[in-house]
């Protein structure tokens, strides 16, 4: 514990957990050594799941350590694959809001030239609206059709 903050802890590792080595005997020794090797990841951040797996293995030895380098592996895949999710649903949930207000913006659209320019109209310039994915610029076409007067101003920005 007293190492934690050393610039050189990488390097000392090895040795400190070939001290924990006692440790495996006693009872209830997995859990501790478990638990320190919780606190040294969690102490470092620029340490990586595999550089502590990787580090105990050389240091421990016996069946025992196997045990928890693998259990530690696990949980670091599980951990993975549990930010992965929680990421992916963040992402998901942004693009289906975003996706959700492009197709808000462009039925607003497609209503105010149906209202200013009739149906006919719209049915020729809204399949080159549908095809804009830029919130920015749809938001720019819906609020520039308050002021257009013309079609042909209309299909300039459109093409802008």
């Amino acid at each position: 514990f007293k190492h934690i903050h050393d610039p050189d802890i990488f390097r000392k590792l090895p040795a400190i957990f070939t001290l924990m080595q006692e440790l495996l005997r006693q009872e209830r020794g997995l859990h501790t050594i478990e638990m320190l090797l919780r606190y040294v990841f969690n102490a470092l951040e620029d340490m990586t799941v595999t550089q502590l797996v990787t580090i105990a293995e050389k240091s421990l030895q016996g069946e025992m350590v196997m045990t928890l380098t693998e259990q530690l592996r696990q949980e670091g895949w599980r951990n993975g694959v549990n930010q992965g999710i929680k990421q992916g649903m963040q992402q998901g949930i942004q693009q289906g809001a975003q996706q959700g207000y492009e197709r808000g913006l462009i039925e607003a659209i497609e209503l105010g030239v149906n209202l200013k320019f009739g149906e006919e109209h719209a049915q020729k310039v809204m399949p080159v609206i549908r095809e804009i994915h830029d919130v920015n610029r749809l938001q720019a076409l819906k609020d520039a059709l308050k002021q257009i007067r013309q079609l042909k101003e209309l299909n300039a920005l459109i093409e802008a």
